[in-house]
C-alpha cells in the first residue's frame, strides 16, 4: 500500500495559526511576551518571549524513576545543569571483542576526547499524569502504520533532532521534548562549550498559544539549520514541530484545535521567535533540512507527505503526496546546495 491510498483524504491546503496574545495563563504556568509584531506575509512575531512552568506533582511511575536517578546522581547533575568534563586514556582502549573486527586492525588516535556532559535542566523535571485522558489509547487509524502505544502517558525526556553549531557565538543548539500529548513540553536547548553553561530556551508550544487541554507536540525531529531570510535582521534556527502521537492524532486530538506542525524561526540572540503557521492541515514533519543557498525549507511528513516551502517568499512549492507510485521515506533527506538537487531513500 503506498502513501497515496494511505493518506488520500488529507486537506492540501495552507493553515496559518495565529497567536498575538500578550499574556496566555495555563493553569500556574504562564507565557509572557513584550509585544507581537508580524515578519513578511505570514510570519508572526514574538518578541524575546518567556515561558514559566508550574509546579506539577510526578505520575506514581515517575516517582519510581525520581527516586532511582537521586540515588545515582552522585555527582549532583540532575537540578544544576552542572558540566563535568571525562578525559581518560582508558577511551582509547579497544575493547577485547573488537581488536581485529574483519581482520582488519583500528586506528587510534593518540590523544583521548574529551567529554562534557550534562543533563538538561528542563522542566517540569518528573511528569505528571496527563491533564486529558483520551478514550482511546491509538489512533483511529486502522491501516499498516498502526503502532499501539498508550497515549496518556508522557515521557520519556529526550531529544531527536541533528543539531546546529552557530559559528557567530560560537555555541551549539539542539532540542529536549518530553513527547507530551497534552500539557507536552518542547524547547530549544542551548549549550556554551566555552563557559560551559546549559540554557533552556521558552517552551515552544505555550508562544504557539496552545494551552494544557489542547494537543500539543513534544518533539523536534528533524535537522536544525540556521538561515537568514530576507525579511529577518540576522539568521534565525530553523525547525518544524512534530506530534508524539503516532501514528497519528485521533479525531478527538484534532477537536482540540491541533492543526498539524508549525514552521518556527528562533533568533537565538535576541530570543525573538517567529510562528509561520502550519503549512499543511493535518500533517506534521519527522524530518526537515533548509537549503541554506536557495532558502527552501524541506520535510517530509509522517505518511511520506513532501514540502518544500519558500522561506524568503514565505509560500508553499509542494505541499502534499508525489505523483502516483513515488513516496518518500520520512526519516531523510539530503540536499546537495551545489545543484539545489534533493534526495531520499525508498526504505
Amino acid at each position: 500500500m503506498n502513501c497515496l491510498s494511505m493518506r488520500n483524504n488529507l486537506l492540501l491546503r495552507l493553515s496559518i495559526v495565529i497567536c498575538t496574545v500578550a499574556l496566555f495563563r495555563v493553569g500556574s504556568s504562564a507565557f509572557v511576551e513584550a509585544q507581537s509584531g508580524t515578519v513578511g506575509i505570514r510570519g508572526i512575531l514574538h518578541k524575546n518571549p518567556s515561558t514559566v512552568e508550574a509546579p506539577v506533582t510526578p505520575s506514581p511511575a515517575e516517582l519510581k524513576l525520581k527516586a532511582i536517578a537521586e540515588k545515582l546522581d552522585t555527582a549532583g547533575l540532575l537540578y544544576t545543569g552542572k558540566v563535568v568534563i571525562d578525559h581518560d586514556p582508558k577511551m582509547l582502549e579497544i575493547p577485547p571483542g573488537f581488536r581485529n573486527v574483519d581482520g582488519r586492525p583500528f586506528t587510534v588516535a593518540k590523544e583521548a576526547p574529551e567529554i562534557q556532559f550534562c543533563i538538561i535542566p528542563a522542566e517540569p523535571h518528573w511528569l505528571g499524569e496527563s491533564p486529558v485522558k483520551v478514550t482511546k489509547d491509538v489512533s483511529n487509524y486502522s491501516g499498516p502504520w498502526r503502532i499501539p502505544e498508550i497515549t496518556n502517558m508522557s515521557g520519556p525526556w529526550t531529544h531527536w533532532t541533528q543539531g546546529a553549531y552557530d559559528s557567530h557565538t560560537g555555541k551549539f543548539y539542539t532540542s529536549v521534548g518530553d513527547h507530551g500529548k497534552y500539557d507536552a513540553h518542547l524547547h530549544i536547548v542551548e549549550y556554551d562549550p566555552s563557559a560551559r553553561k546549559v540554557k533552556i530556551l521558552p517552551e515552544i508550544n505555550k508562544v504557539l498559544g496552545r494551552t494544557k487541554t489542547q494537543f500539543g507536540e513534544g518533539k523536534l525531529h528533524g535537522w536544525l539549520d540556521f538561515y537568514k531570510s530576507d525579511d529577518i535582521e540576522r539568521q534565525h534556527l530553523w525547525y518544524i514541530t512534530y506530534w508524539s502521537k503516532y501514528p497519528e492524532p485521533d479525531e478527538e486530538d484534532y477537536a482540540t484545535g491541533y492543526t498539524g506542525g508549525h514552521i518556527v524561526s528562533h533568533d537565538v540572540v535576541t530570543g525573538d521567535m517567529v510562528d509561520y503557521g502550519v503549512p499543511l492541515l493535518r500533517a506534521s514533519f519527522p524530518y526537515h533540512r533548509v537549503d541554506t543557498r536557495r532558502g527552501i525549507m524541506y520535510a517530509a511528513g509522517m505518511f511520506g507527505e513532501f514540502l518544500a516551502w519558500d522561506i524568503n517568499e514565505q509560500k508553499i512549492r509542494w505541499a502534499g503526496y508525489l505523483p502516483e507510485g513515488m513516496s518518500w521515506w520520512n526519516r531523510a533527506i539530503m540536499i546537495d546546495e551545489e545543484t539545489g538537487m534533493v534526495y531520499t531513500t525508498n526504505m
